[in-house]
């Protein structure tokens, strides 16, 4: 059996789905949102669903997988002219008839309606939001569910997964042919011997100011149950945790399992070894994760983004411990054509000492480089301190920062931002909230994104504590503008959007 290490595998470039998907936001007025999902990674563990076809058949994924099938799925919408284009091709009927129930019946392939506006008229090609009859041209299942797409978060249509038997996905896009796809379906691990774990995926701790919570989702790849397994974390030579793992998991079947706690003082790999009595293969039950280790800073954090193509893709958020958000930005304006957008300066100002992480995600899983520009992020104190930097990623990025001074201007208690504006997106007017340390002299500067100064005014001398500031938008023009207050020698800088 093959070991699917999916911690820091390499990327997947898929640009002709990013093609499509600029085809669809361009022809397409969506009353469904699907750009407020972030797209479940390659590697992800596929949700199960129970569902029933247009014929009446009820369908379990997870029963399908059991058999040992490697599973396609089409998920669309009727009024998709990308979904249509990609159905006339015949791809997966092809694929479907050689390779499913009539067939050598190792694949198994479901069409699915992802959109809930739609009917079955409109799957008919007789209702008023749809390209034609989906079918009569279907060999396969149609599923008329959107919870569906709802559970594997869906952020374009259409999306094309492979599930493996041991229920792992890989976004394949819709370049892959026919013989192509059934290859990628022989490649899938399955169950072959009697004894055999898996290690399947990290999910502890991977950006720390000292803690790491070791934890890993085991997986039974044998035939006979998994009872026992034995687990040993490793950082260089040094044992930093182990664990006799007892349970009772069917094959296929994954558990989330901590291995222990340890600390570190730098970035640290951490190397896990699981292995049960009889493993037949134990070249799976090895994996690595780096965490990283914060740097030491002060609470000023500024954050500088440049974009690639598809900067709609890109968010960000600076949060501590326990999940509070203390400054946000994005998602960010996509160009016609590759190349970079320089999206200027957030300054974020957390409210005391403590750790803290700034965490970066991609919705569309391929970063921000560098097949679409050549995007970065950097995340540095007011002195210069380097928090973190990057690019190249898949869905999300973490940095820890440990904070251990206190800058100029800070943050309103109980507050999210260093200061705010709202409302944002602006008409008129806006109203921007800070909050003072220091009775001070205070400037407020507005720029376009190019610099050109918009409005600067000396609001005069104020006192310590809660302020605002009423701006006046009614003769700024429509498009995206950075705020900056300046006050006993230092800045923080927000970006607003005029709407009119």
């Amino acid at each position: 059996m093959s070991f699917l290490n999916t911690f820091d595998s390499p990327k997947t470039k898929l640009k002709m789905k990013k093609i499509f998907r600029s085809l669809f936001l361009l022809t397409i007025s969506l009353s469904l949102t699907l750009s407020s999902y972030a797209q479940l990674a390659d590697g992800s563990v596929a949700p199960d669903f129970t569902a029933t076809d247009l014929n009446g058949t009820s369908w379990h994924l997870y029963d399908v997988l059991n058999q040992g099938k490697t599973v396609y799925i089409d998920i669309s919408a009727t009024w998709c002219s990308p979904c249509w284009a990609y159905h006339n091709t015949g791809k997966l009927d092809d694929l479907y008839n050689t390779c499913g129930p009539a067939g050598t019946d190792e694949v198994m392939v479901f069409f699915v309606e992802g959109d809930a506006a739609t009917t079955n008229a409109d799957l008919n090609g007789t209702g008023s939001n749809t390209q034609g009859d989906w079918v009569s041209t279907t060999d396969f299942p149609i599923l008329d569910n959107a919870g569906i797409a709802t559970s594997y978060q869906i952020s374009y249509f259409p999306t094309i997964y492979k599930i493996c038997p041991n229920r792992i996905i890989t976004e394949i896009g819709q370049t892959p042919t026919t013989a192509q796809m059934q290859a990628m379906a022989y490649q899938c691990p399955v169950a072959t011997y009697p004894k055999d774990v898996s290690c399947l995926d990290y999910t502890g701790t991977i950006a720390t100011c000292s803690d790491v919570s070791m934890k890993l989702k085991i997986q039974n790849m044998g035939t006979d149950p998994l009872t026992s397994a034995n687990i040993t974390a490793k950082i260089g030579a040094t044992t930093v945790g182990t664990l006799a793992w007892t349970g009772n998991l069917a094959t296929y079947d994954l558990q989330e399992v901590t291995v222990g706690t340890t600390s570190i003082t730098s970035n640290s790999t951490i190397d896990f070894t699981v292995t049960t009595t009889g493993d037949a293969n134990s070249s799976n039950g090895t994996a690595s994760k780096l965490v990283n280790f914060a740097p030491i800073g002060n609470s000023q954090i500024v954050v500088h983004i440049v974009t690639d193509r598809y900067g709609d893709e890109t968010t960000w958020k600076i949060k501590n411990d326990a999940n509070q958000v203390f400054g946000t930005g994005g998602p960010y304006n996509t160009m016609s054509a590759n190349g970079e957008s320089d999206q200027g300066f957030s300054t974020v100002i957390v409210p005391s000492f403590g750790c803290y992480y700034f965490e970066i995600n991609d919705a569309f899983g391929d970063g921000m480089c560098c097949s679409y520009g050549n995007g970065t992020y950097e995340v540095k104190d007011a002195t210069g301190v380097l928090y973190g930097s990057g690019s190249e990623f898949t869905n999300m990025e973490t940095r820890p920062m440990k904070v251990t001074s206190i800058s100029g201007i800070n943050d309103f208690a109980g507050a999210g931002d260093a200061f705010s504006i709202f409302p944002n997106p602006a008409n008129n007017t806006a109203t921007i909230s800070f909050n003072l340390l220091h009775a001070s002299e205070t400037f407020i500067t507005v720029t376009d994104m190019i610099g050109k100064i918009m409005f600067v005014e000396k609001v005069g001398k104020l006192d310590s504590g809660y302020q605002s500031y009423d701006l006046d938008l009614s003769k700024f023009s429509a498009g995206v503008y950075q705020v900056s207050i300046q006050s006993n020698g230092t800045s923080v800088s927000k970006k607003f959007t005029v709407i009119k």
